[in-house]
């Protein structure tokens, strides 16, 4: 049975849990209406350039606007006057960033832009297409009745400087068929370069490098000089047996080269890339177009194999000799192959031929790399005739057909033609040059 004092208990108890709930209720209503006075006032955006309003605190919205000002307002192009292109170039820094060490303070750096703007593919960033990155000049020493020298970080930019003019390759390496970077020091100073050339030559086409000592001539670059060198040129192919350069790699040639000369205290020029893109795709076509592989094959009649003896004495009698990959071949004076004999089965051929019986020999002749080809050819072919007819076999081409030599004088004339197309592009067969791109 419930008392009057239980009843009196209780009754307090609501009051107290209301009287409490009521005081939360307006103290959360006054921390409230302080909040909205004092965060909602508007302020000036000054990369958007007009005033906006936030319910966030100032010191955290804008770090939000200025981050969406930098991807999302449009740069200034070419026409731009000069003395307004150095806030471009700054934007642009974090396409080639610097190398993980940092560069001491004597060789700090700063952009000089020559051509105009482009945007990266792929990146929505600004990159100058030709830029230099060199040492700030040195400041002057003031002179004793001067002010205190400004800070560096306040200190006035110099204007950059546009180079007029091509780019041309000092050191001899060939701008016809390589993308050619210079590096030039503010001071010839000796370093390693191993670590550079090691980057260079995992982007996937082959790089030639070269440097320079002072009042001396141009020196194939090696990992780890003993001298000083004043400038270093580097050159990567434009174009292979595995295609033309793409801009990734053209971008990554240029970004280690950045690097590198930002911590060395370099000077970088590269060429125009979207330049070097056309000229790298037209010269895959032409290359495409003359790559040339001619195979014919000496085959065996039903029941009646070739013996490995007989095909070793062939073969050295016309000046062949065995190689480690079990194939003969006939060799310039530089030691390089001319055209080649091999199994047409997957037993390579053993010094004697003893031993191996085959029913045919593929003889293979690589028409761009061979210099004086036409030669080469007739000397392959007479071969191939000659084995024929004493091996009881026949000579047939790539695809199964009986070649005879009224066939192999119309074979003479289109060879002819593919070596004066080449000679007319400057691309001798068999040539440096040639041997470079067909590999």
């Amino acid at each position: 049975m419930i008392t009057s004092l239980q009843i009196i208990l209780a009754v307090v108890g609501v009051l107290f849990v209301a009287a409490v709930i009521g005081y939360n209720l307006w103290q959360e209503r006054k921390y409230r209406q302080e909040a909205s006075r004092l965060f909602s006032s508007k302020r000036e955006d000054i990369l958007l350039g007009e005033t906006v309003s936030s319910d966030r605190p100032a010191a955290g919205g804008g770090g939000v606007a200025a981050a969406t000002a930098v991807t999302s307002k449009p740069l200034e192009r070419a026409e731009t006057p000069p003395e307004r292109l150095q806030p471009q170039a700054k934007a642009a820094e974090p396409v080639a960033p610097a190398a993980p060490r940092e560069a001491p303070a004597a060789k700090t750096l700063h952009i000089e832009l020559e051509g105009p703007l482009r945007e990266v593919e792929g990146e929505g960033l600004v990159v100058p297409s030709h830029a230099e990155t060199v040492p700030a000049r040195p400041k002057p020493a003031p002179a004793l009745e001067s002010a205190p020298s400004q800070p560096a970080a306040l200190a006035k930019p110099e204007a950059p400087r546009t180079e007029t003019g091509g780019f041309h390759a000092e050191s001899g390496l060939d701008e016809m068929v390589e993308y050619v970077a210079r590096v030039r020091f503010a001071q010839p100073a000796v370093t390693s370069y191993a670590s550079l050339l090691e980057g260079l030559r995992k982007i996937g086409k082959p790089v030639r490098a070269m440097g320079k000592q002072p009042g001396l001539g141009w020196e194939p670059l090696g990992g780890h000089p003993s001298h000083a060198l004043e400038a270093l040129e580097f050159g990567i192919q434009l174009a292979d047996r595995n295609g033309a350069i793409t801009l990734t790699q053209l971008d990554r040639f240029c970004k280690l080269l950045y690097d590198f000369a930002a911590a060395e205290g370099g000077a970088v020029s590269c060429p125009d890339k979207h330049a070097a893109l056309q000229q790298a795709r037209e010269l895959d076509q032409f290359c495409m177009e003359v790559d040339v592989l001619i195979g014919l094959t000496v085959t065996a009649r039903e029941n009646r194999p070739f013996q490995g003896e007989d095909i070793h004495r062939l073969a050295t009698e016309s000046g062949l000799t065995l190689g480690r990959d079990g194939a003969y071949h006939l060799l310039d004076a530089e030691g390089r192959t001319l055209f080649s004999l091999a199994n047409q089965e997957e037993t390579p051929f053993r010094e004697g031929g003893v031993g191996i019986t085959t029913t045919g020999v593929t003889l293979l002749f690589d028409v761009p790399r061979v210099r004086d080809g036409l030669t080469v050819f007739d000397r392959m072919t007479t071969l191939g005739l000659h084995m024929a007819e004493v091996l009881h076999g026949q000579l047939v081409d790539d695809n199964g057909r009986v070649v005879t030599r009224e066939n192999l004088q119309k074979d003479r004339k289109r060879l002819a033609d593919y070596y004066a197309r080449m000679a007319s592009r400057g691309i001798e067969a068999g040539s440096d040059r040639a041997l470079r791109l067909f590999v």
